[in-house]
């Protein structure tokens, strides 16, 4: 049977009779930075910092008199090389005259705590009022103090990770190589790791990175060489979530990163995530109140704007039936018409931005509305008609009904279909094709021309935001918020040649 001597145990051990220790074991050494000649015979005094023994006598006093002892409790030794304090935790039993000392050395359970201490005196500080950004700049130099090297990238479809932030020492190789990509979408082949952790759904520590892992995180040659030219083979890996959806990633790598420390990295991806919302709750609600108080300042210019643009209109309609007018006059009249006739749709969109219309949904024939609005808005269009314009519907008889409020679904695709006649080229095409969509019916208004620049993409419903010199930019933003008030979703397609929107309702 195979026996254990003190020196094969993991921690440090004491025995201690009459205040003096009589064995140390080989750890207890390595631990303290002396040899087992300094230790054994000295005085208690010498192993334990200042306060400690009388911490150790109060115990005591405690035990004799009935109280329980904790089973552990923290005790500060002496370090002699290096001249220093290890913080340990510590068990002890009494035999007559001996006391019998374990302690185990905690100096990284302490550091993992004082850092998840620190960090949440910044999350206290940045909360509520500050960026992810923010909150990264204030935690830069705890990071730099630990000599880690901290990434925070992007996630999305595919795996792919695009690094947003490296923080650490700037001259750092692997800092230097990271801000080298940052703002790069990366494959999962060239950021293999990330891509597990993105497959996995759950934080990583990697103790060696990344030469004892799978082929395929083993062939990151450029990585793996830039950590060992910074010493760095430990990192921790971990995912932010929102919405149920892992939108970024927290990497940090370090030389001694512990997992004491893994769990404060996780800690820190989740404060990371709670201030990406903090933070878009904040811009959702300043966005809301700038919309109530355009929405305010709207109505009163619309009301005041439609009254005399009432008066115009009647005037006009008396000058059309004049007949002793000038061919001059005529072609001013009929200037004045078109551009009044403009600008009661402007005071229209206006008005429908200021005060939505209340819903009441019944369940209607797509279709016909769909003809009758495509109708409208070849009606309405500037005058000439649209120049060999090809439009082609394709919504069949046979789609299922859907759940909407009549009136106000024909005005969203009336300005979906004017949309599309203002931005085809001549001779151009205008597709309108039903199709069901799972959960319900999918209406599809594509035409021919130059496709929404990229950087325009994630605006386009957003109010006031318009490419075109004439629009008001409200036109696609009540389309937004009607088809979501009828409880459906409206989407700019991904497309190469043209413009597709794409109107989803629910079946009645």
């Amino acid at each position: 049977m195979t026996t254990f001597a003190p020196d094969d145990l993991p921690d440090p051990l004491f025995v201690i009779r009459e205040g003096r220790i009589t064995e140390a074991n080989r750890r207890a050494c390595e631990v303290l930075g002396c040899s087992s000649s300094d230790l054994v015979g000295a005085d208690i005094d010498a192993v334990f910092a200042e306060g400690e023994v009388e911490r150790l006598n109060e115990l005591q006093r405690q035990h004799e008199a009935g109280w329980a002892p904790p089973e552990t409790f923290r005790l500060r030794l002496l370090r002699r090389s290096p001249a220093g304090r290890v913080l340990a935790d510590v068990r002890f039993s009494r035999v007559g005259e001996t006391v019998l000392l374990a302690a185990r050395d905690i100096t990284e359970t302490s550091r993992g705590e004082h850092l998840v201490g620190r960090l949440a005196e910044i999350a206290a500080r940045v909360s509520g009022s500050g960026t992810v950004d923010d909150f990264l700049d204030a935690c830069e130099p705890v990071f730099v103090e630990l000599r880690w090297i901290v990434a925070y990238s992007s996630v999305g479809e595919g795996a792919m990770t695009t690094p947003l932030r490296i923080l650490g020492a700037a001259d750092d190789p692997v800092v230097v190589y990271g801000r080298s990509i940052v703002g790069v979408a990366l494959e999962p082949a060239r950021a293999p790791i990330a891509a597990e952790v993105v497959r996995l759904g759950r934080a990583l520590f990697l103790d060696n990175l990344p030469t004892t892992q799978a082929s395929r995180v083993r062939d990151a040659v450029s990585l793996d060489g830039s950590m060992r030219k910074a010493h760095v083979r430990r990192s921790a890996w971990c995912p932010i979530w929102r919405a149920g959806k892992m939108s970024a990633l927290l990497s940090v790598a370090g030389s001694d990163l512990t997992e004491h420390d893994f769990v404060a990295v996780q800690l820190l991806a989740a404060q990371i995530g709670a201030t990406e919302r903090a933070a878009e709750l904040q811009t959702e609600l300043v966005r809301r109140e700038r919309l109530a108080a355009m929405g305010e300042l709207s109505a009163v210019l619309a009301h005041e704007v439609r009254n005399p643009l009432a008066v115009i209109f009647n005037a006009l309609s008396t000058l059309k039936h004049e007949r002793d007018v000038s061919d001059r006059a005529k072609d001013c009249v009929r200037i004045l018409d078109e551009e009044a006739v403009r600008l009661r749709s402007v005071v229209s969109e206006v008005l429908d931005f200021a005060h939505p219309e209340a819903v009441t949904l019944a369940s209607v024939d797509l279709g016909e509305i769909v003809d009758d609005a495509l109708g409208a808005a070849v009606q309405d269009y500037a005058s000439p008609p649209p120049p060999d314009i090809q439009i082609t519907v394709d919504v069949p008889h046979e789609l299922p009904r859907v759940l909407a409020d009549r009136e106000l679904l024909r005005r969203a695709l009336l300005n979906l279909f004017s949309n599309a006649f203002s931005h085809v080229p001549a001779g151009g095409a205008v597709r309108v094709t039903g199709a069901v969509d799972e959960g319900g019916v999918r209406l599809t208004i594509y035409n021919d021309g130059a496709p929404i620049a990229r950087e325009s993409v994630p605006r386009v419903f957003e109010p006031f935001f318009t490419t075109r010199a004439e629009g008001t930019g409200l036109g696609l933003f009540v389309v937004h918020r009607t088809v979501q008030l009828l409880g459906g979703h409206v989407v700019l397609d991904p497309t190469a040649v043209g413009v597709q929107f794409s109107v989803v309702l629910r079946r009645a």
